[in-house]
């Protein structure tokens, strides 16, 4: 759907004032109508929105704070006011991460998320992460096991897997 409203709005001839229709789905259940200079602003703006909804989709199930199946969430984190902190960030071996909106924190690295690519059991995010010393590009797939656990594995070693818990506060 995206490359479809791209290749519209590629299309649409700037001096016509005529009616272009962007479909919203394959089955063409809703349309955009965009005339003129302003409907081209209106489209561009739906089209950010359509962009981010599905880059920001697969990362809502695991927005807050987790920490690997054996830790205590009272040990990797504590609460301050409504924030939820690391209690050591220098700690090597505090294995919680905390995500918010696209980013995802670890103790001594913050990541953005990139590309998604959803699959039919988990989805793979390219990540760009930055440390005190280095900036990195990772890939990294994870799998929803239910509301309150996920898995975290390498897409290169499937087999080799880490389960995840939220923590509540």
């Amino acid at each position: 759907m995206l490359q479809y409203a791209l290749a519209c709005l590629t299309n649409l001839d700037l001096g016509q004032t005529a009616l272009h229709r962007i479909a919203s789905n394959p089955m063409g259940s809703s349309m955009i109508k965009i005339a003129s200079h302003r409907g081209i602003l209106t489209a561009a703006g739906v089209i950010i929105g359509i962009a981010t909804a599905a880059i920001a989709a697969p990362l809502d199930a695991l927005q807050g704070a987790w920490t690997m199946d054996g830790t205590d969430c009272s040990e990797t984190f504590k609460k301050v006011g409504a924030e939820v902190q690391f209690k050591d960030r220098t700690a090597t071996q505090t294995t919680g991460i905390i995500v918010s909106g696209d980013r995802i924190t670890a103790p001594n690295a913050t990541c953005t998320a990139g590309r998604i690519r959803e699959q039919k059991e988990h989805f793979s995010v390219q990540l760009n992460c930055a440390d005190t010393v280095m900036l990195s590009s990772l890939s990294m797939s994870f799998k929803i096991i239910d509301k309150d656990n996920f898995e975290r594995f390498d897409p290169e070693f499937p087999d080799i897997s880490f389960t995840y818990h939220k923590c509540t506060f």
